[in-house]
């Protein structure tokens, strides 16, 4: 059950992060110091270069909470999963990160509308919720979740953005729904 491990907080990258054991992504901060040290390491190469950081399936901020503090940086995150979105809210909020950077409780698509995504609270990973039920679920959840594009969301013109994409199966449509913010800006997309 994903509720049912035992809450801690932990220092992750320097940073105050709240879990659980019981959750995969936070057992991994716990035991690991986070499943995606390499990624985030390869990102701080080069931060200092950009003016925004979009983190597109956020989950609770293990790749985008390390870059908080970074001078002149603007985090955007996007999660649709309540469960996740939550979480991500909080650690950005006990590490006093709300008011600087946006968060945005939507998955990302090629249009505006309305799907429902899957998840399972049996499953220890709430990073396999997804809208297509990409993993075959069992017990499955679901939660009606708005989607919108990244072009219609934000503008952005001559600008160095990294682009961080976890959607579980997704990913085209939400690349086809940032055609324009990809044309016109420097981006590093993972």
């Amino acid at each position: 059950n994903l509720h049912k491990g035992e809450k801690f907080v932990s220092n992750y990258f320097g940073l105050n992060y709240e879990g659980i054991t019981s959750n995969y992504i936070d057992w991994g901060v716990y035991f690991k110091g986070g499943h995606e040290k390499g990624l985030v390491n390869f990102f701080k190469k080069h931060i200092s270069m950009v003016d925004y950081f979009i983190d597109i399936g956020s989950n609770s901020g293990t790749v985008s909470l390390p870059f908080l503090n970074e001078k002149n940086i603007k985090i955007i995150c996007f999660e649709p999963l309540q469960y996740n979105y939550k979480k991500l809210i909080n650690n950005f909020k006990i590490n006093n990160g709300l008011e600087k950077h946006s968060f945005h409780n939507i998955a990302l698509s090629n249009k505006i509308t309305f799907v429902k995504i899957f998840y399972s609270e049996t499953d220890e990973n709430p990073g396999f919720a997804s809208i297509d039920n990409f993993y075959n679920l069992k017990n499955l959840k679901e939660e009606e979740v708005k989607t919108n594009s990244l072009d219609n969301m934000y503008n952005f013109r001559n600008k160095k953005i990294i682009i961080k994409i976890d959607v579980e199966g997704y990913e085209d449509r939400v690349i086809n729904g940032a055609i324009n913010i990809l044309k016109e800006n420097q981006v590093i997309m993972y």
